[in-house]
């Protein structure tokens, strides 16, 4: 429905509700005159047959009053007459008396008559009064009241009828002029700039709010019209851009396809030297192993013949040379526990294992398995979290981390061990922690203890030891990309933290 057939709309309805308030109270306004006129008349009526019938009545002449009453009847309106005594009897009775659509008027009858007192007697004064000697009743009918109220509402209708109609259709016609035809140029307008014509100015020069608003579009449309061209210039602008960007990413991918051949080709080299790497490897593996077994073997000829000498002829050697026997010994001891570690050290960076995600008390519960002879005889208290976290990475280096920091944890100790494990986690990494109540470490040397090969204890103070254990703890973790630190007072114990990366972190894959 459009704006302009809205507003007639409700223009039409504001008429057709002040026209029928109108209408009523015109109605109302002319019943009340009406009813007025005709009370007066008739009881300008009445009260003449009142008067006039006084005689009649006085003298009970039921003739003259019959034809009295006839000549009212003959009155507009008047239906019924009716005259009674003082004792209420009918003297007169004409026409025909109705109870709907009527009106009904009564007056009283009266006569004069002399009053005369005492005192007015004596003073020979007499006084006139009224007497009533009967009542006329008329009943005056409504019918040419309603014809003509009846007649007066369809006057009023047909003429409000026929404003609503003149007036809705010079409203219709002053509103298409003054809003509907702006409105079209509006929407045709709209639709032009819309489609891209911004070069069209809306034709309204009035100076109402149509006025306004194609003033308001007319100023939008140039400011569209300047920005299109300033979006043109910069979008050639941009073009020149791209065309400069494309030919250098050309370019570039022409530089980098000659550096993808390159790399290609290196691959190709790395890939050969990988594979003699491996297979220097294999041959490095195979030497260390004759290495450390052809060392190994005469240690043990040492150990078991010193083993043989300390048996056989302890009661033969003097206090020296059973000294030089158990130093000989435990020499030879270190020197293969020496050779193991070092065997092991050469070989934490070159094996790589499956990564996977396993349960940190299942390895330890390996760990304390392995180290259960070490553990009853020194009577460790060893208390572990029962709750450990899930970790991910090389399951048996990492079991080799655990091994040497309890079992460090265990030679290192002066007084009865107790060591504590716990585990905590946090959005990146994983963080344990072994704590020990052992002979600990002084603060300049939390970095050197670290170092390969570095024994920070005189051989006196340990329970042997080479110095790689930590070494290697060092290694694995570096491998696994985490953290290791330790805090510690010396004579009261240590604590050594270590950390692993989250799976989710793609560390360590």
């Amino acid at each position: 429905m459009k704006i302009s057939t809205k507003i007639t709309l409700i223009l039409f309805l504001i008429i057709l509700f002040f026209g029928l308030f109108l209408g009523i109270y015109i109605v109302n306004l002319a019943n009340k005159e009406l009813n007025a006129e005709l009370e007066e008349r008739a009881k300008a009526l009445i009260d003449n047959l009142a008067f006039n019938s006084e005689y009649l009545v006085l003298v009970g002449d039921k003739e003259s009053l019959a034809k009295l009453g006839s000549g009212i009847l003959k009155q507009k309106d008047i239906i019924f007459c009716k005259i009674l005594d003082m004792a209420g009897n009918p003297l007169l009775q004409a026409g025909k008396d109705q109870q709907g659509g009527v009106k009904k008027f009564v007056s009283p009858i009266f006569t004069q008559k002399k009053i005369e007192a005492e005192e007015e007697i004596m003073l020979g004064i007499a006084k006139i009064g009224k007497e009533e000697i009967g009542k006329v009743h008329l009943t005056v009918s409504l019918n040419s009241l309603n014809q003509k109220l009846n007649r007066i509402r369809a006057a009023i209708i047909i003429t409000l009828f026929v404003i609503l109609v003149i007036v809705f259709l010079a409203g219709s016609l002053l509103i298409r002029i003054v809003l509907d035809r702006p409105i079209h140029q509006l929407v045709m307008g709209t639709e032009k700039i819309a489609a891209g014509y911004l070069d069209y100015e809306i034709p309204i020069k009035s100076q109402d709010e149509m006025g306004n608003l194609a003033n308001a579009f007319n100023k939008m449309t140039k400011e569209l019209k300047s920005g299109r061209e300033e979006l043109e210039k910069y979008h050639s602008h941009l073009e020149e851009l791209v065309s400069e960007r494309t030919n250098e990413v050309e370019r570039v991918n022409e530089q980098l396809q000659q550096e993808i051949i390159k790399h290609k080709q290196t691959g190709e080299t790395l890939s050969q030297k990988l594979k003699e790497i491996e297979a220097i490897n294999q041959e490095m593996d195979g030497f260390t192993y004759t290495v450390s077994h052809d060392l190994k073997e005469p240690l043990r000829g040492i150990e078991t013949f010193s083993k043989f000498l300390l048996d056989d002829y302890w009661d033969k050697l003097d206090d020296e040379g059973k000294d030089y026997l158990r130093r000989i010994s435990s020499g030879a001891n270190r020197l293969k526990l020496f050779i193991d570690d070092l065997l092991s050290l050469s070989r934490i960076s070159r094996i790589k294992n499956l990564y996977e995600t396993f349960s940190s008390n299942d390895i330890i519960n390996d760990v304390l398995k392995r180290l259960e002879l070490m553990i009853k005889e020194r009577d460790c208290k060893i208390k572990v979290d029962d709750n450990l976290p899930l970790v991910y990475g090389d399951k048996i280096k990492l079991k080799e981390i655990f091994y040497n920091l309890i079992s460090n944890a265990i030679k290192h100790n002066d007084k009865k061990p107790n060591i504590e494990v716990f585990g905590e986690e946090n959005e990146r990494e994983t963080i344990f922690s072994i704590k020990d109540n052992g002979i600990g470490i002084k603060e300049e040397d939390f970095i050197r203890v670290f170092e390969p090969f570095r024994r920070l204890h005189k051989r006196r103070e340990d329970k042997g030891g080479t110095g790689i254990g930590l070494a290697i703890v060092k290694k694995v973790i570096d491998e696994h990309k985490g953290r290791i630190w330790v805090e510690s007072k010396l004579n009261e114990g240590s604590i050594f933290y270590f950390s692993l990366p989250k799976k989710e972190l793609g560390i360590g894959d």
